[in-house]
């Protein structure tokens, strides 16, 4: 193996995501763990991107100058990456460690803001550091725990991510440890694959018992959210406000993890959350001038759901 000169140890290699391609980035990093090479980088210009950094296994430094989304950093063995802006933080613990979902707890609370569970289940670690947490319930059910319901300050209903609206995914079993097979009562090692609907409703008939059943579990104190991929938003909207959601996720199309595949990423969903205006009247379920603006998501949060206004009006891009 060749080795590396101390110019290379010593240089910072920079990498701007608007002319370079997230995995040919990630390429060149995972590259390190075989051969020699710069061991600082500088990313700018990630632009919200999701898996920056991920999967990396090298003594390397990596700095992200700008807001990163899900996985960013996901799966790291060695390297110190440091993110001076946003970080998504809607990922599971198995994608990312317990310290990992800690630290997200505490740096989205330091900021005022909410952190969501992902795919999984709820840590304590999580719990004990996060002043808002949002609880993800995703098709797969993964660790899906009444008693966590009632310890989150939101649901969230993940209907399809913008990344994959309408598929499923694959959980690798390199990532399923002992805590994580028994979060998830799963087989310790074994490839899972991840459900594209949920097992127990197909529409939106189903989807408004659905969440009665959710606020009655929680003694209507928690908020509902419903996730959407950004694809027929306008008609999503409606189906959701129909369904008696307080706050609708709209979710581009980048967002998915190394689980959704290549296809899904380049060739559906919508590169942003576009304003779209719902009609005056919504077949008697909402009132015009009202907003569903999921950027405020951890305002909302901290209000008991038996006392929001009904939705409706407009939404706004998330």
């Amino acid at each position: 193996m060749a080795i590396a000169t101390r110019e290379q140890l010593a240089a910072v290699e920079l990498v701007d995501l608007d002319t370079t391609p997230l995995r040919e980035l990630n390429q060149r990093l995972h590259d390190l763990s075989q051969a020699p090479g710069p061991s600082a980088w500088r990313i700018v210009n990630p632009n919200g991107a999701h898996a920056v950094a991920c999967g990396l296994d090298a003594d390397v430094e990596v700095e992200i100058e700008g807001h990163v989304g899900y996985y960013c950093a996901g799966m790291n063995k060695r390297a110190t990456v440091r993110v001076r802006g946003n970080a998504g933080t809607g990922l599971s613990f198995g994608a990312l460690s317990a310290p990992a979902k800690e630290a997200l707890g505490r740096g989205a609370s330091e900021v005022g803001t909410s952190t969501t569970t992902g795919d999984g289940g709820m840590t304590a670690e999580e719990r004990e550091h996060s002043e808002t947490l949002v609880y993800q319930l995703l098709p797969s059910r993964y660790g899906m725990n009444p008693d966590d319901l009632r310890k989150a300050d939101a649901i969230e209903v993940v209907v399809g991510q913008g990344a994959k609206p309408g598929g499923g995914g694959m959980l690798l079993g390199h990532k399923i440890s002992d805590r994580v097979a028994a979060m998830r009562d799963l087989p310790r090692g074994i490839d899972q694959r991840s459900a594209c609907r949920h097992p127990d409703w197909t529409g939106p008939d189903d989807l408004e018992i659905k969440i009665h059943e959710l606020r009655e579990i929680t003694d209507w104190e928690k908020p509902i959210f419903v996730k959407v991929g950004a694809t027929r938003t306008y008609y999503d909207t409606q189906l959701a406000v129909k369904a008696g959601a307080d706050v609708l996720v709209r979710d581009g199309m980048q967002g998915g993890t190394a689980a959704h595949r290549t296809c899904s990423s380049s060739m559906s969903g919508s590169q942003r959350c576009a304003r779209s205006r719902l009609p005056r009247r919504l077949a008697g379920w909402s009132r015009p001038g009202r907003d569903l603006d999921p950027g405020g998501r951890a305002r909302r949060a901290l209000r008991p759901a038996s006392r929001w206004p009904p939705l409706g009006g407009t939404t706004s891009g998330c």
